[in-house]
């Protein structure tokens, strides 16, 4: 009798785009689930250490600089995985120009958001001192571009074992922090160097396996058509984080950051499943770039059985998590923070239509529609903000 184990490897050994595709979603699914089981375990710990309101001031200082390491990345990171799948041997020119790009945008940025931090909240010390190391952390998110590589030639383990090992000593580093009873300030440099050390790692990691990072050339023209087409996807990339991230700026500006905290708890909790359809878009999306090429028919067979998959995965998890929202809430956080479990509930709904989200981005961009999801996203920025202005006072 033939086992189901069987069965799946012989059924995949027929069809070795199957096969890539699996394979690939499962380094993808096994980078982002132990990260997410890592982080949210480090996160409820280091609430309950700080409390909720020096938990806020962290979450605080995370949000703001979120949006502004979004705007460092210049909306390039699908343009240059798409550049790669097209032209391999244009790899040195097309990574040493978009490096160099985004080294720039990380240094504007990164002052522009301590500057932010500093601007809207004067009266907080910490605050500020939190929201300084974090933007310091932008200087390094240039190296990321080389994670591009790695995907065009669907060779994603390798970054998984570099982003991995950040993680896990960064975790190590502030479970240390909290045994030892550290002041809060460490927790933001706990941060920044995890940051650092994936950047090196990943540097690192191409090195070994490409044996180029000495032939890297910025291109003045190619440089020119990344910027051109990159503006609107940068700007629809900073509108979906401002709007992820506005609720808890707003709150602690018009709140306090005791609710930040309580809130930034429950969206640790409501974001962690996300992984899932982000994962499995960035391991199918040079699968689905090349069949571009191809008939319209498999182009949109394919397209049709990502937004399928990702939407039956969405509702299957949204019941779920509301379902157990309250007693995870207490498990992990404590009972300082239970106030957020209804705010996860809604979360968890919000993370349906997320999903399908991450599955229409591959299509706006593959089908050169950047400006439609950036006018999308824009009018989803207007309606959170306006949304939070008449209820975050209520």
């Amino acid at each position: 009798m033939t086992s189901p184990a069987d069965f799946i490897h012989r059924w995949l050994a027929a069809r070795p785009a199957q096969a890539w595709a699996a394979a690939n979603i499962g380094w993808h699914l096994a980078d982002k689930a132990l990260r997410m089981a890592v982080v949210l375990v480090v996160a409820a710990w280091t609430a309950r250490y700080l409390g909720p309101e020096q938990f806020g001031v962290l979450n605080y200082a995370i949000a703001l600089v979120s949006i502004f390491a979004v705007a460092a990345g210049l909306g390039q990171s699908g343009l240059v995985v798409r550049d790669l799948v097209r032209d391999e041997a244009q790899a040195p020119t097309i990574l040493g120009t978009a490096v160099l790009l985004q080294a720039g945008a990380g240094l504007v940025f990164s002052g522009a958001a301590a500057a932010a931090i500093v601007l809207l909240q004067p009266g907080m010390p910490a605050l500020q001192m939190a929201g300084v190391v974090l933007a310091a952390g932008l200087l390094f998110k240039a190296t990321a571009v080389v994670k591009c590589w790695f995907e065009a030639r669907v060779q994603t383990r390798y970054t998984v074992w570099v982003e991995n090992a950040a993680v896990l000593l960064g975790a190590g580093l502030t479970l240390a922090l909290i045994l030892l009873e550290a002041p809060f300030a460490a927790f933001a440099l706990a941060i920044l160097a995890e940051g650092v050390l994936a950047a090196a790692g990943l540097l690192w990691i191409y090195s070994r396996q490409s044996g180029m990072l000495r032939r890297w050339r910025p291109d003045p023209g190619y440089a020119k058509q990344l910027l051109q087409q990159g503006w609107p996807l940068m700007l629809s990339a900073l509108a979906t984080m401002i709007y992820l991230r506005a609720d808890q700026v707003m709150l602690g500006r018009m709140v306090g950051q005791e609710a930040v905290g309580i809130y930034s708890a429950a969206v640790r909790i409501g974001e962690a499943w996300l992984f899932l359809p982000t994962a499995i878009v960035a391991t199918l999306f040079p699968w689905l770039a090349r069949s571009r090429a191809l008939a319209d028919a498999v182009f949109h067979q394919r397209l049709q059985a990502i937004f399928g998959g990702l939407g039956l995965l969405a509702y299957l998890a949204a019941p779920a998590i509301t379902i157990a929202a309250g007693p995870v809430m207490k498990l992990l956080f404590g009972e300082a923070y239970a106030e957020g479990s209804l705010a996860l509930i809604v979360l968890a709904w919000c993370g349906v239509f997320a999903s399908l989200s991450a599955a229409s981005g591959s299509w706006y961009l593959l089908e050169g529609l950047q400006r439609m999801a950036l006018f999308r996203n824009l009018l989803g920025v207007v309606v959170n903000i306006a949304l939070n202005l008449v209820l975050i006072p209520r």
